[in-house]
C-alpha cells in the first residue's frame, strides 16, 4: 500500500497554525491623552479652574514628557483670589486616544508628594467613562482645594509647598486593558 499525503491540505493547515490573527485579539493599542481626538496636543489636557480665575489653567500646550510644571509666586496667588473665591475646583479635560477599544475609564488623584495648607483637598465627583471627556465636565473627577485660614483671613500656600494631581485613561475590549501614560501637573509655590 502506497500512503500519500495531500500537500494543498498540509499547506493550509500549516498556513492555520501561523495565523497573526487580524490584530483583533488583543488589547488596546495607542493609548494616550490628549486635548482632543486629532492634533492640537497627545499626552496632555486642559486645565480649567472652575472660579473662572484663570491663574493656574492650562490650554495643554506646557505639558512636556507626560508632566505640566508650573511656578507660581504666593503674593501672586493672594493678589489673584483675594475677595474672590477661598478654594479652587481643578477640572481637567481630555481625550482618550486608542484603537481597538470599546470601554473607557478616567481616574484622577492627589499624589502622596503634596504638601500645600489647606482646609480640605481631596477628589471630588464621579469618573467619566467616555472615551471624549472634553466637554465643561471634562473627565469626572475634578480636585477641590479649600484653602486654609479663618476669622484672620485665607492661608496661601507658602514657599517651598506643592501640589501634584495625576491623570490617567484606560482603554478597555474584550482581550484586555491598556492605560495610557499617566500625566503628572506638578504646581510649585515659591
Amino acid at each position: 500500500m502506497i500512503k500519500m499525503f495531500m500537500p494543498a491540505i498540509i499547506g493550509t493547515i500549516a498556513q492555520e497554525g501561523q495565523s497573526g490573527g487580524g490584530g483583533g485579539s488583543s488589547a488596546p493599542t495607542n493609548v494616550s491623552i490628549a486635548t482632543s481626538s486629532s492634533g492640537n496636543y497627545d499626552n496632555a489636557v486642559v486645565v480649567d479652574a472652575a472660579t473662572g480665575i484663570t491663574f493656574m489653567e492650562d490650554d495643554g500646550s506646557n505639558f512636556s514628557s507626560d508632566n505640566l510644571g508650573l511656578n507660581f509666586q504666593s503674593n501672586h496667588m493672594a493678589g489673584a483670589y483675594n475677595g474672590n473665591s477661598v478654594s479652587e475646583i481643578f477640572v481637567f479635560k481630555g481625550y482618550c486616544r486608542a484603537t481597538g477599544a470599546t470601554s473607557f475609564a478616567w481616574d484622577v488623584s492627589i499624589d502622596s508628594g503634596t504638601n500645600v495648607n489647606n482646609l480640605s483637598l481631596g477628589v471630588t465627583g464621579t469618573a467619566s467613562t467616555s472615551q471624549d471627556a472634553t466637554g465643561s465636565n471634562g473627565v469626572g473627577e475634578k480636585v477641590q482645594w479649600d484653602f486654609a485660614g479663618g476669622k484672620g483671613g485665607v492661608q496661601y500656600p507658602a514657599g517651598g509647598m506643592e501640589l501634584i494631581m495625576k491623570i490617567n485613561c484606560t482603554a478597555t475590549n474584550a482581550h484586555g486593558s491598556t492605560d495610557a501614560d499617566e500625566l503628572t501637573i506638578h504646581y510649585f509655590f515659591n
